[in-house]
């Protein structure tokens, strides 16, 4: 299935494209984090919402977050974009029990939040020094069509979910900037 789209020009609609690259976000092995191809990043401690992320010096910009959105950071051409997500969990959720049970529960959270979402890979992964549950799809944006990688992190009751969205020609090239904004994730 292909989706046409008109694309505008100028800041007007590349804003637009952040914008609803945020707000399909919104609708909801190992990772070696490489330093190769991944800018000099600099740290953001948000002390009221409890968490740090690293996110680069340059050609990103932060976008302010609402109850569950935490942050959006957005490439400069908004070729792609990283949503930080935290909702809070009934019962705290260990390491140990990031397993199928937990990838099944989260791949039908995206199902329910995306129905456009389609070529769902899930895969328990090691992020950094955690356990999370990592998800690949595709899925129709308002503008046409993305690729997502999705990382569901428990921390004690908070679940943090890092969304990485990009346009489909782009994704590979600004994908190991996301995965290290991810990896730097840290609740406080």
């Amino acid at each position: 299935m292909s989706v046409s789209h008109r694309q505008g020009s100028g800041a007007g609609s590349a804003r637009t494209w952040v914008a609803a690259l945020a707000l399909g976000a919104l609708a909801f092995g190992t990772v070696a984090v490489s330093a190769q191809n991944v800018p000099r990043m600099r740290k953001l401690t948000v002390a009221s919402q409890s968490f740090s992320i690293d996110y680069p010096e340059k050609d990103w910009s932060l976008v302010p977050g609402g109850s569950t959105t935490l942050l959006a950071v957005a490439q400069r051409r908004f070729e792609a974009v990283l949503v930080v997500e935290r909702t809070t969990l009934q019962v705290a959720l260990s390491d140990d029990e990031i397993g199928e049970v937990f990838l099944a529960v989260e791949a039908d959270h995206i199902r329910e939040s995306v129905p456009s979402a389609t070529d769902i890979k899930a895969e328990i992964q090691q992020l950094g020094d955690r356990r999370v549950a990592a998800f690949f799809y595709r899925r129709n944006g308002v503008l046409g069509p993305e690729r997502v990688l999705q990382y569901s992190m428990p921390a004690g009751t908070a679940l943090y979910r890092i969304v990485a969205v990009g346009k489909p020609e782009s994704f590979d090239r600004h994908l190991p900037t996301m995965q290290a904004m991810a990896a730097s994730l840290a609740p406080l």
